[in-house]
């Protein structure tokens, strides 16, 4: 059985040809990860109130704001990003929608910059790498179809 932490990657051997080579045979140090699903739920930080939970960013804060939520349809969120803030490339199985009604962000969708000035709101299908920066203090809107568990929950 696999180490858990190999079941999400993808891996390439460089101590030996693939057809060549069993997994067993092969020391861990030995593997270099070529690509990974990085799940988005992987950077959420909840707080104690399941309204807003915290996104991790090397630089500056990220925080979402639930806003709405129905179950099996749709989420909604407010999220605040400071100058700086980055949200790494990440996936996850809802199509998602930003609507940017204050600053900037920087949105690179499949490696590539899909930003320009004057757009306010973007998409990102299901299963597509993304990730974001705020060239400015930013706010958006951010909905996720179907609903994403790991939004925060709106309070009553």
């Amino acid at each position: 059985m696999l180490p858990a932490f190999l079941k999400r990657k993808v891996i390439e051997v460089k101590s030996a040809p693939a057809e060549t080579c069993t997994l067993a045979e092969v020391e861990l140090n030995n593997l270099k990860v070529v690509d990974r699903r990085l799940d988005f739920a992987e950077f959420v930080t909840p707080t104690d109130d399941p309204s807003i939970i915290l996104l991790d960013s090397e630089v500056g804060h990220i925080v979402s704001y639930g806003l709405y939520r129905s179950e099996g349809e749709i989420s909604v969120a407010r999220t605040t990003f400071t100058k700086g803030s980055h949200f790494p490339n990440h996936t996850h199985d809802q199509c998602e929608v930003f609507v940017i009604y204050k600053g900037y962000l920087e949105v690179t969708v499949e490696g590539k910059r899909v930003d320009k000035k004057g757009r306010r709101i973007y998409y990102v299908m299901p299963g597509q790498k993304h990730e974001v920066t705020a060239t400015e203090d930013t706010k958006v809107i951010v909905i996720t179809i179907p609903h994403s568990e790991e939004f925060p929950i709106p309070r009553s």
